[in-house]
């Protein structure tokens, strides 16, 4: 059977996302929702720190790929809640562009996005999904 023999001219596509359409104030929700500024400020077993709780080996990731991070501390940018929602935003560019589009040949949906940066990258490739980060986050947005 080819490609063309299922294809309908007139389904709907899927709402394709660019990273710019994901929201901060969700993200921060999902992430940090009832936590304290100290727990905030407390490493989590992966290093992840913040509103956004960004970890060191995602930092590290944005620091290679975009040369603006490459001399900000990454504790700095995590306890810094303007800083780190930029970079949070940066990262999701780098998901996106590095990761995401060169694996599919197509742009995520902001769901595919939004688990990407919640898994991350390798484990997302290797089949991880979390559906319910994305319920959380629509929550937050609202």
């Amino acid at each position: 059977m080819a490609w063309w023999d299922n294809f309908n001219p007139f389904a709907v596509e899927p709402a394709y996302a660019d990273w710019q359409s994901i929201q901060p104030k969700g993200v921060a929700y999902v992430e940090s929702r009832g936590m304290t500024p100290a727990q905030k400020a407390t490493p989590g077993k992966a290093g992840e720190l913040g509103t956004y709780q960004l970890t060191p080996i995602a930092y590290q990731d944005l620091q290679r790929l975009n040369p603006a991070y490459k001399k900000q501390n990454f504790k700095t940018v995590a306890l810094n809640d303007d800083l780190a929602r930029q970079a949070m935003m940066d990262y999701m560019k780098v998901l996106q562009t590095n990761y995401f589009v060169p694996w599919a040949h197509r742009t995520p949906t902001d769901p595919e996005l939004l688990q990407m940066y919640n898994v991350g990258p390798t484990a997302y490739k290797r089949g991880v999904r979390n559906p319910k980060y994305v319920n959380i986050y629509q929550q937050g947005t609202k």
